[in-house]
């Protein structure tokens, strides 16, 4: 595998992760598979012989806030206590653009476009798949790009941040309402995937 970090228009938080592929296989041959991660604090990975079989296919697997995919416990137990305490239950009021979760997406964004670029993506298959707030990430990329011909997710989170403030429904361990966040929702990013 490789790792990447590509620079963010605002100089902090790169877009980071890591790749992998088949070598030696033809130009234009291979489906792409984007892993976005779920909350938490640790190492970012991908499952090699899983990008070898059925005739192999690109993986990319994305970090959460930017943070380097491969390090040691104390890095991400630093993460934890300082740098990304409370991430994405902070930073939810005052502009969308301003939250944590369009950060994250953006960071996907480019991540996915860095993707796009690999001289074997065969140019239609392009899969967002994630658990979690990876499941979060996966349909609000699978929104913001059109080339995602198919989005895997499981327990997608913040699908609704205002349900129980507005409406009263089941509440969970999320975010509450804000007009930002209400913006960033999945009850109004999964409308616009295609």
């Amino acid at each position: 595998y490789v790792k990447f970090s590509i620079p963010m228009p605002d100089g902090k938080h790169n877009a980071t992760g890591v790749a992998a592929w088949p070598t030696n296989m033809p130009l234009k041959s291979l489906p792409l598979k984007i892993c976005v991660t779920g909350y938490g604090f640790g190492r970012t990975g991908i499952h090699l012989p899983a990008v070898k079989r059925n005739g192999g296919r690109i993986e990319v697997s994305i970090t959460r806030q930017g943070e380097e995919p491969r390090e040691n416990d104390a890095y991400y137990s630093n993460l934890q206590t300082n740098l990304c305490k409370n991430f994405c239950f902070r930073n939810t009021r005052g502009k969308p653009e301003n939250t944590d979760y369009c950060k994250m997406l953006m960071r996907g964004l480019m991540a996915m476009r860095w993707a796009k670029s690999h001289p074997y993506w065969n140019g239609k298959d392009m899969v967002t798949t994630g658990g979690s707030m990876g499941g979060y990430q996966a349909i609000g990329l699978a929104a913001l790009d059109k080339q995602v011909s198919l989005t895997d997710v499981t327990i997608p989170w913040s699908s609704d941040f205002a349900g129980y403030s507005k409406f009263k429904r089941l509440g969970g361990w999320q975010p509450g309402w804000s007009k930002a966040l209400d913006y960033m929702a999945l009850s109004h990013l999964a409308t616009r995937v295609t």
